[in-house]
């Protein structure tokens, strides 16, 4: 098959009486190549064949010239191939989304063309798709694009595009948090310094990335601790439930109490059980009207 551009048109010159002559058109004069005897690659230089209707044959005088008389022509071998369809996607997802699959169906298409020019493509390109602040799934229905004239598609179309659009999963890390005793007894103190605790959760960026822990996050419950010594206490985290905890640097914080000798009832409005649940319950419902009614104890942090 041809893989060039060559000579389509030829200038044909007609001589006849002038009352024939202006009957002639187009239609009475075709030219063409023959290619049938070309069985191999190569160039060849191809003879123009005139062929005319007999409506004019018997013109006399009839003399007819054509120019070129011959035509350059290049070929090859044709071929058959399967490549795959591949989807021309254009624009980003939504912020805090990407893709994360895409399905084409069928996800091949067979071409035909010179076997040279078939051994350097391995797929063809969709028309474009946008997918421009896209956050949910996408499907599109497209057709098979190839540029090259020397190509031919058995099928340009239409190909299913099914696109997966999933949220991006970030990590965040918050430091510092201060460990807040919850049910502290009035005849109880906590003598011994309390640490400072690092959490890790994992969760949406959309939802991650802007969010920050209140200051009654990280607690310790201290509502049983009725006489003086050193105790292990849990620590329990307050998160949203949408978000995962997946490290902390402490699960269990070993503190020292004392029972007072005197009692302050000045201090019964900070330090009386009511208090601390009363607190306790704002924190949980804070977090309940959040949608996020989520307290694990970080015994449970792998």
């Amino acid at each position: 098959m041809p893989v060039e551009d060559y000579t389509k048109n030829v200038n044909v010159i007609i001589r006849a009486n002038t009352d024939k002559i202006t009957s002639i058109h187009m239609g009475h004069i075709t030219a063409d190549i023959n290619l049938n005897n070309i069985t191999k690659p190569g160039e060849y230089t191809v003879p123009v064949t005139v062929n005319i209707s007999n409506e004019i044959m018997g013109f006399d005088p009839f003399e007819i010239k054509v120019k070129p008389e011959t035509v350059k022509i290049k070929v090859e071998k044709k071929a058959t191939k399967f490549v795959s369809v591949e989807p021309a996607l254009v624009g980003e997802p939504a912020k805090g989304f990407f893709v994360s699959a895409v399905n084409v169906t069928p996800n091949y298409v067979q071409i035909d063309g010179p076997e040279p020019m078939l051994e350097d493509i391995s797929s063809l390109m969709t028309n474009m798709i946008d997918i421009s602040n896209a956050s949910k799934n996408l499907s599109f229905e497209v057709f098979a694009v190839d540029r090259n004239k020397m190509i031919q598609l058995e099928n340009n179309g239409p190909y299913k595009v099914d696109i997966s659009i999933e949220p991006i999963i970030m990590k965040k890390k918050f430091d510092n948090l201060s460990l807040q005793p919850m049910g502290l007894s009035q005849e109880i103190e906590i003598i011994s310094e309390l640490p400072k605790i690092s959490i890790t959760l994992q969760g949406t960026e959309s939802l991650l990335e802007d969010f920050n822990l209140n200051a009654y996050s990280a607690q310790i419950d201290v509502s049983s601790l009725t006489e003086s010594g050193k105790y292990d206490v849990p620590i329990k985290i307050i998160y949203p439930s949408y978000f995962k905890l997946i490290e902390s640097s402490m699960n269990i914080v070993k503190i020292e109490v004392e029972k007072k000798s005197n009692i302050d009832n000045s201090d019964s409005d900070y330090l009386n059980d009511d208090f601390h649940e009363n607190l306790t319950k704002e924190l949980n419902n804070e977090v309940a009207n959040d949608g996020i009614s989520n307290i694990l104890n970080e015994k449970n942090v792998d």
